[in-house]
Protein backbone atom coordinates (compact mmCIF):
# COMPACT_ATOMS: atom_id res chain seq x y z
CA UNK A 1 0.00 0.00 0.00
CA UNK A 2 1.60 3.05 -1.26
CA UNK A 3 1.64 6.56 0.97
CA UNK A 4 2.02 10.33 -0.89
CA UNK A 5 5.46 11.19 -0.76
CA UNK A 6 5.02 14.51 -2.49
CA UNK A 7 2.15 17.67 -2.06
CA UNK A 8 0.02 17.52 -5.11
CA UNK A 9 0.89 20.46 -6.07
CA UNK A 10 4.49 19.97 -7.29
CA UNK A 11 3.48 18.45 -10.64
CA UNK A 12 1.22 20.66 -12.30
CA UNK A 13 1.10 18.86 -15.58
CA UNK A 14 0.09 15.67 -13.20
CA UNK A 15 -2.31 17.78 -11.95
CA UNK A 16 -3.86 19.32 -14.97
CA UNK A 17 -4.09 15.70 -16.86
CA UNK A 18 -6.61 14.47 -13.74
CA UNK A 19 -8.38 17.68 -12.53
CA UNK A 20 -11.29 16.59 -14.03
CA UNK A 21 -11.46 13.40 -12.30
CA UNK A 22 -10.36 14.97 -9.19
CA UNK A 23 -13.14 17.43 -9.32
CA UNK A 24 -15.71 14.58 -10.13
CA UNK A 25 -14.86 12.97 -6.94
CA UNK A 26 -14.81 16.13 -5.22
CA UNK A 27 -18.17 16.07 -3.86
CA UNK A 28 -18.28 12.18 -2.78
CA UNK A 29 -17.38 10.60 0.35
CA UNK A 30 -13.70 10.17 1.27
CA UNK A 31 -11.60 7.72 -0.64
CA UNK A 32 -9.35 5.55 1.87
CA UNK A 33 -8.15 3.49 -0.69
CA UNK A 34 -7.50 3.85 -4.30
CA UNK A 35 -7.17 0.16 -5.65
CA UNK A 36 -5.71 0.40 -9.59
CA UNK A 37 -4.22 -2.12 -12.20
CA UNK A 38 -0.27 -1.54 -12.50
CA UNK A 39 -0.52 -0.62 -15.92
CA UNK A 40 -3.20 2.21 -14.81
CA UNK A 41 -0.57 3.98 -12.54
CA UNK A 42 -1.90 8.11 -13.02
CA UNK A 43 -4.31 6.44 -10.28
CA UNK A 44 -1.22 6.54 -7.97
CA UNK A 45 -1.06 10.41 -8.37
CA UNK A 46 -5.17 10.42 -7.62
CA UNK A 47 -4.58 8.72 -4.40
CA UNK A 48 -1.73 11.39 -3.82
CA UNK A 49 -4.13 14.04 -4.52
CA UNK A 50 -7.11 12.89 -2.38
CA UNK A 51 -4.63 11.67 0.47
CA UNK A 52 -5.61 7.97 -0.11
CA UNK A 53 -3.67 4.94 0.60
CA UNK A 54 -3.01 3.34 -3.24
CA UNK A 55 -2.57 -0.58 -3.76
CA UNK A 56 -1.42 -1.61 -7.24
CA UNK A 57 -2.98 -5.26 -8.53
CA UNK A 58 -1.81 -6.84 -11.73
CA UNK A 59 -4.08 -8.75 -13.95
CA UNK A 60 -1.49 -11.64 -14.96
CA UNK A 61 1.91 -13.04 -12.58
CA UNK A 62 4.34 -11.34 -12.75
CA UNK A 63 7.22 -13.16 -14.85
CA UNK A 64 9.94 -13.46 -12.47
CA UNK A 65 10.92 -14.75 -8.94
CA UNK A 66 11.68 -12.86 -5.88
CA UNK A 67 15.40 -12.43 -4.92
CA UNK A 68 16.59 -16.33 -3.16
CA UNK A 69 17.62 -13.86 0.34
CA UNK A 70 14.04 -12.44 0.11
CA UNK A 71 11.98 -14.30 2.53
CA UNK A 72 14.54 -14.38 5.09
CA UNK A 73 15.09 -10.39 4.87
CA UNK A 74 11.44 -9.60 5.15
CA UNK A 75 11.25 -12.19 8.21
CA UNK A 76 13.58 -9.94 9.63
CA UNK A 77 13.15 -6.57 8.72
CA UNK A 78 9.12 -7.32 9.11
CA UNK A 79 8.75 -10.02 12.16
CA UNK A 80 5.44 -9.28 13.19
CA UNK A 81 3.90 -9.01 9.41
CA UNK A 82 5.76 -12.01 8.84
CA UNK A 83 3.94 -13.80 11.43
CA UNK A 84 0.67 -12.63 10.65
CA UNK A 85 0.80 -13.56 6.87
CA UNK A 86 2.04 -17.41 8.21
CA UNK A 87 -0.92 -17.27 10.75
CA UNK A 88 -3.37 -15.52 8.13
CA UNK A 89 -6.56 -18.85 7.33
CA UNK A 90 -6.73 -19.04 3.80
CA UNK A 91 -9.54 -16.28 3.00
CA UNK A 92 -7.13 -13.82 3.68
CA UNK A 93 -3.82 -12.76 2.05
CA UNK A 94 -1.19 -14.72 3.17
CA UNK A 95 2.22 -15.54 3.44
CA UNK A 96 1.79 -17.71 -0.15
CA UNK A 97 0.95 -14.77 -2.24
CA UNK A 98 3.70 -12.33 -0.79
CA UNK A 99 5.99 -15.33 -1.56
CA UNK A 100 5.45 -16.64 -4.95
Amino acid sequence: VGVATEPWHVCSSVSVEYEPILQALAGGPHLRLVVFNLFSLGAWHIGEALSASTLAVSPCLIPYEHPAAFPEEFRMAHPELHASLLAAPASHVGWSEVSL
